[in-house]
């Protein structure tokens, strides 16, 4: 049953003070309406007795994204790969996607990618196939070096990206509080 209140969830890959992918989550939380929550997920790997992954913010972050209608998903990417807690968190909630808990769920994805590899060489494709695997609708997607994500037009960009979102994500629970 819904709450009467359009929830957002921002997931961004990075806690780095210093990292762009930080900046750009906050700022396109901002550009929207109260009723959010962001899950960040830092370089500090968290392993139990055996050195295996235990990341103690991956269920509330699963449930999370079970009750958000729009999420942002902001993160800095290698050449190869997402952060290791990020692929962690979409190897998590693979089971709900599987079930179709995700399904019809609005999401805005962004990568920040170093200097030195171009932004349209990332890993954007393997978030791009969990959120259609899971019936996620992509409202958008962009790709920044990390000197361009807090120029001022990278950041209308994802602002504008943000808000484009959350209308889409308004139109399939109409009438959802807050308004913007």
């Amino acid at each position: 049953m819904h709450d009467g209140y359009l929830f957002t969830l921002g997931i961004c890959g990075s806690t780095a003070a210093d990292h762009p992918a930080l900046f750009v989550l906050n700022t396109m939380l901002t550009a929207l309406p109260p009723v959010k929550r962001a899950a960040y997920l830092g370089p500090v790997l968290p392993l139990d007795q055996h050195g295996q992954l235990h990341d103690t913010l991956l269920e509330p972050i699963v449930c999370d994204m079970h009750d958000a209608e729009l999420l942002l998903i902001v993160t800095p990417v290698s050449a190869a790969a997402l952060p290791v807690r990020l692929t962690a968190l979409l190897n998590h909630v693979v089971p709900l996607a599987d079930n179709g808990m995700l399904r019809d769920k609005v999401v805005v994805l962004v990568v920040i990618t170093p200097d030195t590899v171009p932004a349209e060489m990332t890993p954007l494709q393997r978030l791009q196939h969990f959120c259609v695997a899971a019936g996620m609708q992509i409202a958008g997607q962009r790709s920044f070096t990390a000197s361009m994500a807090t120029q001022p037009s990278a950041i209308a960009a994802v602002m504008a990206l943000a808000q484009q979102a959350y209308t889409e994500a308004r139109q399939r629970v109409p009438a959802a509080l807050p308004h913007m």
